[in-house]
């Protein structure tokens, strides 16, 4: 499914509109799951934002649901996903 029309929908809320003007500083954010994708979506599609971003999540599963959801977002975009620092490389 394809959310991209989601994200100008959303900027419209304040506190959304804020944490994508801060898109072009180191900044930390602290939100529910559900506007992690849809957040760094719009942190990349933003004039003047940035161009990558490196997501750090604390499971595998984190990761594959976080690659999952921005592709969802960003069907353009090449989304690298690392393996769990626990895979060997035969695995």
């Amino acid at each position: 499914m394809i959310l991209e029309g989601l994200i100008p929908a959303l900027a419209r809320a304040r506190t959304f509109e804020k944490a994508l003007s801060l898109g072009g500083r180191s900044a930390d954010f602290s939100l529910v799951d559900g506007l992690r994708a849809p957040l760094l979506a719009g942190l990349l599609t933003r004039k003047g934002g940035p161009r990558a971003l490196l997501a750090v999540v604390a499971t595998g599963r984190e990761s594959e649901a976080l690659r999952r959801s921005l592709a969802s977002y960003l069907p353009s975009a090449t989304i690298v996903e690392f393996p769990a620092w626990e895979t060997l490389p035969h695995e």
